[in-house]
């Protein structure tokens, strides 16, 4: 089955070139800022597998028996891994999420550029040719 599609765009004013580039230049932006917190999103991921593998050592150190004078056991604390690793990946979690809305963010400004140029070039060939 196959379907067709027909839009119509009236109305409005052609955007200057400055506009047009101002708008590329934020969906570049947003795109950017996008790539940053994946990368963002990746570190706090690998933060939270390295923290979920740490619970398994502290139970080594607890069992020494301070023979040494620079390690001892009851200098040492134990750390809420089981949380620390719940807030990584929740952050982790926002940082993609918030990454995936710009990324759509951007291709939308470009997509709506899009059909404005081509609405814009189609007129303008009616125009020519009637």
């Amino acid at each position: 089955m196959s379907w067709e599609v027909t839009a119509k765009v009236s109305g409005g004013c052609k955007y200057s070139t400055e506009e047009t580039e101002a708008y590329m230049r934020a969906a570049k932006a947003l795109s950017h800022q996008a790539d940053a917190l994946n990368r963002a999103h990746d570190s706090v991921r690998a933060l939270s597998l390295q923290l979920s593998s740490y619970p398994y050592a502290s139970s080594a150190i607890a069992s020494l028996s301070g023979s040494s004078p620079y390690c001892n056991a009851t200098d040492h604390i134990e750390l809420p891994y089981d949380q620390l690793v719940e807030q990584c990946d929740a952050h982790a979690s926002a940082l993609g999420a918030m990454a995936a809305r710009l990324s759509e963010l951007s291709a939308l400004i470009i997509r709506a550029q899009s059909l404005y140029s081509q609405v814009d070039d189609a007129g303008r060939r009616t125009l020519n040719e009637g």
